[in-house]
């Protein structure tokens, strides 16, 4: 193996990869809970982000939301993004977006005309 050897936790704290390692998350999970306040962290001698061992257990995965509602996730070009824009006006995108896809189906939301 190339590259820095990993870093060891002083007794009592975790590094984000053992702490993910230990509750079932990624380490990209962890740190995004760590940074929120979910568990107690610190830095460690070299600059890593170390993990309160004692609060692992308050990274657990959480629940999936039980709706029905769909996310779709749209990603313009530089210069699509501007011709969608200028189109848009004063409307966000998204809301731009939305209301061209309801006009091309012929949704219509409850309390709009």
């Amino acid at each position: 193996m190339t590259g820095r050897p990993r870093a060891e936790a002083p007794t009592g704290w975790l590094t984000l990869h053992d702490a993910a390692k230990a509750s079932g998350l990624s380490r990209s999970t962890v740190h995004r809970r760590v940074t929120a306040g979910v568990a107690r962290s610190r830095s460690g001698p070299s600059g890593e982000t170390l993990v309160d061992a004692r609060d692992v257990g308050k990274l657990k995965p959480r629940a999936r939301a039980q709706t029905a509602r769909a996310a779709y996730q749209v990603r313009p070009t530089v210069k699509r993004d501007a011709a969608w824009s200028k189109a848009a006006g004063a409307k966000p995108i998204t809301v731009w977006l939305g209301e061209l896809g309801d006009a091309a189906s012929g949704f219509k939301p409850k309390g709009r005309p």
